[in-house]
């Protein structure tokens, strides 16, 4: 349930219900119940250590999870002539299984201190399943991923005050993705386009080196790089579209690489700089996928790597337990940075997707992008039971034509004033967000109109908003403890910025911690 105060454009009015294969347009008797949200999920972790000899010991962990279908509620609201656009869109059960082992050494040699060897395997299912309201058809398209990692971590102590630490790194995944149409009312089913390239891979193998050295008594240096071989490979099928190449193929290196100089003393000054690059994985080269409405993503064969180039300083300083004040700035240039960009394909500018004409996109190369911003932190201790501290982010990003870029976040940030006993910990504290108004919204945000608030000209945009809330912690014993609070007091309505979902209203919550 959202809450009571707010913008109207996030209340759901009406819904889609589905009767012996009818599709009906439903007031909702409560739009602040956001209904076809709801899911269920579970999750299950194992972990186990064993002391094989003083210097060798093994650690192993199983992590399982899956989830109920899950609604996509943000689709669920896109209207087409005027009317709800969609009788059903849900994810599929997700199903994800992790399992790794570590390999632990702390023997000293010439070359190590100690030594880690990680080999892990994961796998991943998903699905994606949609039908247009007043349709029979359901379009499902599946996804199947299979991982395996091998890392390897050294690190040895020289001299006094000197540390190296060194390594490698293989990844390799194995893409799996199907596509079909059923009739839900006879069950037959067809071929549909997939969303990846069926049996598309992608290897990452990187090696790294890292120098930490103390310089006197008040200075230290950091020296890192990296260099790394990128590989993909995916064979497009020309079965629904007309691509204009068959395969996509690429080895692609790339070099990294940071340098840090921090002095301690009173304060502690921090200054960094470093280089990154993000070589294109199969999501980016390969899919084929409504991005927005009116709009479908193809492949693009001659997408490059981004490369970044970063510089950030940042200030701490300690007056005894009173104060703490920290803050730091930083900026960077992302150089072919990866956005979304019209496209063409075989000459054409638009497509036929799911049975409606579609502007033809692609991610792409701009020439490059800035990102800059700050963070302030303050805690103030006014006894030992009263303190209150807040701290507030920037962030502020565009690409070269001076669009601004889709993930940099609106300023937020949050205050907390703390009171402590022996037994009780109580915490009144706000968090607010700053607004991105339809001027500053990255292009391709303005089409997604069922998501955003509307300003006074009728254009999207995402409204500020704040909340109060309090929490709390009743220590009964050193092993068992009870949390509770109630969040957002106030019942605010907003829903936070690219998010296709109002957060909660008003709402408690209680929970028991113990140790055995």
């Amino acid at each position: 349930r959202m809450g009571s105060n707010g913008p109207e454009d996030y209340l759901r009015k009406e819904y889609v219900e589905s009767t012996n294969g009818k599709d009906s347009i439903v007031k909702n008797e409560n739009p602040k119940t956001q209904l076809l949200s709801a899911y269920s999920q579970i999750n299950l972790m194992q972990k186990a250590r064993w002391q094989i000899k003083e210097n060798l010991n093994v650690k192993a962990a199983l992590h399982y999870g899956t989830t109920s279908p899950i609604p996509r509620y943000d689709r669920l609201l896109e209207t087409s002539d005027g009317k709800l656009k969609y009788g059903d869109w849900f994810y599929g059960p997700q199903n994800w299984l992790l399992g790794n082992v570590k390999i632990i050494g702390s023997k000293h040699t010439a070359l190590t201190d100690q030594a880690q060897l990680t080999l892990a395997y994961q796998n991943f299912k998903e699905s994606r399943l949609s039908r247009r309201l007043g349709s029979s058809k359901l379009t499902e398209r599946a996804e199947n991923v299979n991982m395996i990692t091998i890392n390897a971590d050294l690190d040895k102590k020289f001299g006094r005050s000197n540390y190296l630490f060194y390594g490698g790194e293989f990844i390799h995944n194995i893409v799996g993705s199907k596509g079909h149409i059923q009739d839900i009312f006879t069950a037959e089913k067809v071929s549909a386009s997939t969303r990846y390239p069926d049996g598309a891979t992608w290897s990452s193998s990187s090696v790294y080196v890292k120098i930490n050295s103390a310089i006197g008594n008040n200075w230290n240096t950091e020296l890192g790089g990296r260099v790394g071989l990128i590989q993909y490979n995916a064979s497009l099928s020309n079965d629904f579209f007309k691509f204009p190449v068959s395969d996509i193929s690429e080895n692609v290196t790339g070099q990294s690489f940071s340098a840090g100089l921090i002095y301690h003393n009173r304060s502690i000054i921090r200054f960094n700089v470093s280089s990154g690059f993000r070589a294109p994985n199969i999501d980016d080269i390969g899919k084929v996928f409504d991005s927005e409405p009116g709009k479908v993503i193809v492949p693009n064969a001659n997408l490059k790597p981004e490369i970044i180039y970063s510089a950030d300083l940042s200030w701490e300083r300690q007056w005894g337990h009173k104060l703490l004040i920290q803050a730091n700035v930083f900026y960077s240039l992302l150089d072919g940075v990866i956005t979304r960009g019209n496209f063409s394909m075989n000459g054409q500018d638009s497509m036929v997707y799911e049975n409606e004409l579609r502007q033809i996109q692609a991610l792409v190369n701009s020439e490059s992008a800035t990102i800059y911003g700050g963070q302030f932190y303050a805690d103030w201790k006014f006894s030992n039971r009263l303190s209150i501290n807040t701290n507030i982010n920037y962030t502020l990003g565009e690409t070269s034509e001076g669009d601004p870029l889709r993930h940099a976040t609106p300023v937020f940030g949050s205050t907390h004033l703390t009171y402590k006993t022996s037994k009780f910990i109580y915490s009144l504290y706000a968090v607010y967000n700053g607004e991105i108004s339809y001027a500053n919204m990255a292009p391709e945000e303005k089409g997604k109109t069922h998501m955003y608030a509307k300003d006074a000209n009728g254009n999207p945009y995402s409204p500020s908003w704040w909340t109060l809330n309090l929490k709390s912690k009743y220590r009964y014993s050193e092993r068992l403890s009870f949390l509770a609070g109630i969040e957002n007091i106030l019942d605010k309505r907003y829903r936070p910025y690219s998010s296709g979902i109002s957060a909660p209203g008003l709402n408690f919550y209680v929970s028991v911690r113990a140790r055995f």
